[in-house]
């Protein structure tokens, strides 16, 4: 714990150092990509924080969120309990705890309808493990939230190590210059095929967990994996589009960096009994049998859906992707 107070003391004086036209310069930077992103545009309420001075200005967000028509909440906190309330350009605001504004409204929104939060920090790991201000208001809401969560990581909030307690929770993707190298990424194969270079960027992410991303990302780079497969309904509970024919994916490694641009050159929806040998043998996976892919597909699901509350069945519907490698 001692750690972590020393910890705080110093990255709010490295924010605080921070400033100028190189701080201005990547505030933007980030704004820009996080408004190009995925998560972003299917977006339709947003829950952010009302930033102290020193922190990631989350104003231009607030503005650019109203002009995109979709909705945004903000934390309040009231005895000792943070929930989020829905602000409008006409919301009035009180000064709360730590001299952060609050709104005036003080009406719960579900958090459940949120479709993407922004999470703010003092300092935060390229694989999603941040430093807070102490008061574990937002590990808390994280631990049962099921929308989307992304982080606005300057260079000074961005470190390579965190001392991780047990009640710490991840944030699924960080925005920092991984994302300029990702965006890069995109627009090369952009160039190479001659396509506009306001082509939005598609859904990037590890293939597997954290532990099985560079495994897997290496197997579709030489080609071994060609096909995948996903739990149907999740993409409805998540309000996310279901993949389709000719839709791209920028798969990244366990440093969250581009490897390889595929694209699916075939996409059809079967009940998990249904999948057969061959594309258990396309997946690349282990001895490529279909055997290992019930295995290793039923133990996954089976973790993945109890955070939904959902029971594994071998009828549960699942998304089988065939793709090929079309950048690297």
């Amino acid at each position: 714990m001692d750690d972590k107070v020393k910890l705080r003391q110093q990255q709010k004086q490295r924010l605080a150092d921070y400033r100028g036209l190189e701080r201005l310069e990547e505030e933007k930077n980030l704004h820009e990509l996080l408004f190009q992103s995925n998560q972003w545009q299917l977006a339709k309420v947003v829950a952010l924080t009302l930033s102290l001075p020193v922190e990631f200005n989350t104003a231009p967000i607030i503005q650019r969120a109203w002009q995109d028509k979709k909705q945004v909440v903000v934390p309040k906190i009231v005895a000792n309990q943070m929930f989020f309330v829905l602000i409008t350009p006409d919301s009035t605001y009180k000064s709360g705890m730590m001299s952060i504004l609050e709104p005036v409204n003080d009406v719960p929104f579900d958090k459940q309808a949120i479709d993407l939060a922004i999470i703010p920090g003092l300092a935060f790991t390229r694989t999603g493990y941040r430093l807070g201000y102490g008061a574990g208001y937002f590990d808390r809401f994280l631990s049962d939230f099921h929308g989307k969560t992304i982080a606005l990581a300057m260079k000074p909030q961005l470190v390579d190590y965190l001392p991780i307690e047990p009640h710490d929770e991840q944030v699924e993707y960080i925005l920092n210059s991984n994302m300029a190298v990702i965006m890069d990424f995109w627009r090369g194969y952009l160039k190479q095929e001659s396509l506009s270079l306001d082509t939005p960027l598609p859904v990037f992410d590890m293939f597997g967990n954290e532990g099985l991303a560079d495994e897997l990302a290496t197997l579709i780079a030489d080609g071994t994996k060609t096909a995948t497969a996903s739990w149907y309904d999740g993409y409805l509970i998540d309000n996310e589009p279901v993949p389709v024919k000719n839709s791209y994916f920028i798969v990244l490694n366990s440093k969250k960096l581009p490897v390889a641009i595929i694209q699916n050159t075939d996409v059809t929806i079967a009940s998990f009994d249904e999948v057969n040998s061959e594309h258990a043998y396309l997946e690349g996976e282990g001895d490529r049998s279909l055997n290992y892919w019930r295995t290793v597909h039923q133990n996954f699901w089976e973790s993945e859906l109890a955070m939904y509350d959902v029971t594994f069945n071998e009828k549960i519907k699942v998304v089988l992707e065939r793709f090929k490698v079309v950048y690297q």
